[in-house]
């Protein structure tokens, strides 16, 4: 979904300019506008965004990745953008994951070490072989013995396997 975020509301591009087209107002309350995922933004829905912060003197901060999924409509302006602004800030960190352990396979999947990924797996005791019905009965086994059920998280190979367990 693509998004923006503005005075805590969230809204679809698509629908905030087809708003902000019908404003019959002249009210010009300057406004920071913060567009997630605005690599899968197109290029026509980025320039009248651009076309109604200026009239308005609204300010825009483009979040996303450009390795992530292109628009389906024309253009790759987020990172084209990127060329050429002066002003980017680069998230180097991840913030999601608490354990080094996480941070750490994350990382190795990212840089599509799998060896590296199976080496830690094995290190941290995690990964394990096992028929399905032994895979059910120990994940039910160690999900009832969480504390802290939200956190539990579970990687599956098949989308199958995801429905069956959830």
């Amino acid at each position: 979904m693509l998004s923006i975020i503005i005075r805590n509301k969230i809204t679809l591009i698509a629908k905030f300019i087809i708003n902000e087209n019908k404003r019959t107002d002249n009210e010009q309350k300057q406004r920071l506008i913060i567009i997630d995922e605005a690599g899968m933004s197109g290029s026509l829905d980025l320039y009248e965004l651009q076309k109604i912060a200026k009239k308005n003197n609204d300010k825009i901060i483009f979040v996303g990745d450009k390795k992530q999924l292109q628009a389906v409509s024309q253009g790759k302006l987020f990172s084209e953008t990127q060329k050429k602004s002066e002003n980017i800030v680069f998230l180097e960190e991840t913030k999601r994951f608490k354990t080094e352990f996480a941070k750490e396979l994350v990382s190795e999947i990212t840089k599509k070490n799998i060896q590296n990924v199976f080496k830690l797996l094995i290190q941290n005791d995690r990964l394990v072989e096992a028929s399905k019905e032994e895979q059910i009965k120990s994940i039910v086994k160690e999900y009832t013995k969480s504390k802290n059920k939200n956190k539990v998280g579970l990687l599956v190979s098949k989308n199958e396997d995801r429905k069956n367990l959830n």
